[in-house]
């Protein structure tokens, strides 16, 4: 079988077919990739929530941190923004989460 220029059709299907014989041959005798470890669960948001814990908290580490220190203690909010113009926060007070906003 050949095509228009005059090429044997069936010699390069056959490249093809020993090509792709040869790939299935290397996945079938290659050793099984390694299984990574499922995540750890992420921490849920709920008030009293420690400030060590909230970066392991499943909105994940904020894109600023502001800090207010007074007599009254330390104040933080934590500023998450998206990607979509969205902008959350949390709220620390003395080193607990005391409140969240959307």
């Amino acid at each position: 079988m050949y095509d228009s220029e005059g090429s044997n059709l069936l010699l390069g299907f056959g490249i093809v077919a020993a090509t792709l014989g040869l790939l299935f041959l290397v996945a079938l005798l290659s050793p099984p990739l390694p299984t990574l470890p499922p995540a750890p669960p992420c921490q849920e948001i709920r008030i009293g929530l420690p400030v060590e814990l909230g970066r392991s908290s499943c909105w994940g580490s904020p894109s600023k941190i502001n800090t207010d220190v007074g007599s009254w203690g330390i104040h933080e909010q934590w500023v998450y923004r998206s990607d979509y113009g969205n902008t959350k926060y949390l709220y620390f007070k003395n080193g607990y989460l005391t409140s969240w906003s959307y």
